[in-house]
C-alpha cells in the first residue's frame, strides 16, 4: 500500500500545486453503506470531523466540488451544510464534469487533486494531477492512486486529504 511516508516525495510536490479538491461522495465522505427505513428514505453517516477538514480547506482558499454517479437529496443537503457549491450529482461521466469544472476555474490538471474508491472514478484519477483513494477503495483504483490514505472512507479518509493539502500550502 503507497502512503506518502513510504514512497517518494515527488507526490507530495504535486499535491503543493493543489488549488482545488474534488471528492466522490459514495466510499469517500462515507462508508459506502445505505440505511433505508421501512418507507423507503435513505439515510447516509457523514463524519463531522471531516466536514471540518472541508470547511478549513475553503477558510484556506481551495476550492472544493463534488461528483458522484448517486443522486441523492441527502448528499445534496450535505454539501450544501458544508458550503460546497460544486456539486454534481447523478453524474455518469465523471471526467466530463471535471474537466467542466477546471475549465470554470482556469484551473490545469496539476491543480486539481481528485479523490475517488471505484472504477468510475478512473478516468478523472488519471487525469488530475494528484489522485488520491481510502486504504478500502478498489484495487484496480489503489493501482494508480498517487496517495492510498491509510484510512477508509467515511472514517477520517477525507480529513486526511484535507490535512496533506493543509499542511503543503
Amino acid at each position: 500500500m503507497k502512503n506518502i511516508k513510504e514512497i517518494s516525495l515527488e507526490p507530495f510536490e504535486a499535491i503543493k500545486k493543489v488549488k482545488m479538491a474534488i471528492f466522490d461522495v459514495d466510499g469517500i465522505f462515507t462508508d459506502g453503506c445505505v440505511y433505508v427505513d421501512s418507507k423507503g428514505r435513505e439515510l447516509i453517516k457523514f463524519s463531522r470531523i471531516d466536514g471540518k477538514g472541508i470547511e478549513l480547506l475553503i477558510e484556506a482558499g481551495i476550492h472544493i466540488g463534488v461528483i458522484s454517479s448517486e443522486a441523492s437529496d441527502v448528499v445534496k443537503f450535505r454539501m450544501g451544510k458544508l458550503n460546497i457549491s460544486e456539486v454534481y450529482l447523478g453524474i455518469k461521466n465523471k471526467l466530463e464534469i471535471y474537466n467542466r469544472i477546471k475549465e470554470k476555474f482556469h484551473l490545469t490538471d496539476k491543480e486539481i487533486c481528485y479523490c475517488g474508491d471505484d472504477l468510475q472514478d478512473i478516468p478523472v484519477l488519471r487525469q488530475c494531477g494528484f489522485s488520491c483513494c481510502p486504504k478500502n477503495a478498489q484495487d484496480e483504483v489503489k493501482n494508480i492512486c498517487d496517495y492510498i490514505s491509510e484510512y477508509e472512507g467515511g472514517r477520517g479518509f477525507v480529513r486526511d486529504i484535507c490535512n496533506k493539502i493543509l499542511s503543503a500550502i
